[in-house]
């Protein structure tokens, strides 16, 4: 043990080779205490540096949980002098890893938040900064005016905070058989993080491109659909209208205003539409007068939300002028920011498929006085790696799932139940296939009375096991994936259980 002040070293166990964290690969059961155990015996590390993650072409693939991989990183710590004796570990005062993505320029990004909130992937300018911005020395010039000034405008430029993975130190056994102060870490390889969307700006000519044009100015009479005098909801899944292009304009508008824009259910949408639409006169049969906003509405509620009834249609449609298409613009581009806003796309911290990283381990090492700052000290950067993808074959062989025989069947008794409230009970009775396809399925009012149904879940994987037959050789004609999706072979004496 050294107490005088010396340079400190962190690097991979020096019985394993590489100055890089050493990252091991594991998939037994126990993973954990069994690698720590085998740290206490340093005669037997060789079985130890048989579990390093396997290189191919200078790059490593780590694998997720759902594979039943798991990744652990090792880095020893030891004071560079004489000796090389390890370092206290009563003088590490925290210590962790860190993972960055690899840019196409060869540079680092890092994963944190700025001010609490997560902003994802940012560029590193300063790879040996501190993890933590508030553990930074802050800049000093030796002028107090200039120092202050410098103070300030650190403050109204908040750094990024990155997101760190804590190591830990070995067992106090492992210490003590080995002479080394080696810490250990579970490499992340998924997360539930994801950034908050990034707020959406359109172009004018996007939102102009948006507008259905049926609510653009015509240069011509728009002619509406001539489907009797009144539509319910079954025509609109009605494939005898498939061609007719009347319908299936006025249609497109219904589902475009309720589904692209959510003009009839937000509220903040809706008042802009109703204000561009409601001074507009237009008449349904049999005449009678109401305005364009309200027949819209009725009828999105009945073919695109399903409603029960019908609407009438228009025996006309109103002329678009310039200012209202102007107002419908700005409608347009209210319903698209918001519905843009609810389905953009969110950045996953480990969602690229083609990404590359790193990682990098560092420790925090106190000082033989209280009055002075802590001393960050980095590891070398670990070999690139990939992360590979969850339905990529791991190291594990997969687990076989016993299915009963077909003869077994009949004795076999419900294992599952659902608690069924009345209304779906009653839809589900009354569902008929023929109805449906002819798109005649409506959902029930129950009776007041909940039923429990139990099912058998080996038999509903054979009826699912059945059908998956059944699909994939019907989509094999398309795919030519059967090879590739089903392997099946007979089942070894050496493996049956009856021997």
């Amino acid at each position: 043990m050294v107490t005088s002040t010396h340079p400190v070293v962190l690097r991979g166990p020096r019985a394993l080779g590489e100055e890089a964290p050493f990252v091991a690969q594991r998939s037994d059961d126990g993973f954990l205490p069994a690698m720590l155990e085998a740290l206490g015996r340093p005669d037997d590390w060789t079985a130890l540096a048989d579990d390093a993650t396997p290189v191919e072409n200078g790059e490593m693939t780590l694998f997720q949980p759902v594979q039943r991989t798991f990744h652990v990183a090792l880095v020893e710590a030891y004071c560079a002098t004489l000796g090389r004796p390890r370092l206290d570990p009563a003088r590490v005062e925290s210590a962790g890893l860190v993972i960055r993505r690899i840019t196409e320029d060869g540079g680092r990004e890092a994963w944190g938040r700025i001010d609490e909130s997560l902003v994802g992937w940012q560029p590193l300018s300063d790879l040996d900064a501190d993890p933590d911005p508030t553990r930074r020395p802050t800049p000093r010039t030796g002028v107090a005016a200039l120092d202050a000034r410098l103070a300030a405008a650190r403050r109204l430029r908040p750094a990024l905070s990155e997101s760190v993975v804590r190591l830990f130190a070995a067992p106090p056994a492992a210490a003590e058989a080995t002479g080394r102060t080696l810490l250990y870490g579970i490499v992340p390889t998924t997360s539930t993080e994801m950034t908050e969307p990034e707020p959406v700006s359109l172009t004018d000519s996007e939102v102009r491109d948006a507008v259905p044009p049926m609510l653009a100015p015509q240069g011509g009479v728009v002619r509406v659909p001539q489907v009797g005098a009144s539509a319910t909801a079954a025509m609109a899944n009605d494939p005898s209208l498939a061609d007719e292009p009347e319908w299936q304009s006025y249609l497109g508008l219904l589902q475009q205003l309720a589904v692209q824009f959510d003009a009839f259910r937000d509220e903040a949408v809706a008042a802009l539409f109703r204000e561009a639409l409601e001074p507009i006169a237009t008449t349904v049969h049999p005449g009678d007068g109401t305005d364009l906003w309200t027949h819209l509405s009725r009828a999105a509620e009945v073919l695109v939300y399903g409603g029960s009834g019908s609407v009438a249609l228009p025996m006309w449609w109103p002329t678009i002028d310039a200012a209202t298409h102007e107002r419908v613009i700005r409608a347009v581009r209210a319903g698209l920011e918001a519905r843009f806003g609810q389905v953009a796309p969110r950045e996953q911290r480990f969602g690229r498929a083609d990404a590359r990283y790193t990682l990098r381990a560092f420790v925090r090492v106190r000082s033989h006085h209280d009055d002075c700052p802590t001393t960050l000290v980095w590891s070398p950067e670990s070999r690139p790696f990939a992360i590979a993808r969850w339905f990529e074959q791991g190291p594990v062989k997969p687990v076989p799932i016993e299915l009963p025989e077909v003869g077994d069947v009949m004795r076999l008794a419900p294992n599952v139940t659902f608690a069924v409230p009345p209304s779906l009970f009653e839809t589900l009775k009354s569902l008929k296939l023929d109805k449906l396809l002819d798109g005649e399925g409506e959902a029930k009012e129950g009776s007041g009375l909940g039923w429990i149904c139990g099912f058998n879940i080996p038999i509903i994987t054979i009826c699912a096991f059945i059908l998956l037959f059944i699909i994939l050789a019907l989509l094999h004609i398309v795919f030519w994936w059967l090879p590739f999706v089903k392997v099946c072979l007979p089942v070894p004496q050496s493996l049956r259980g009856d021997r």
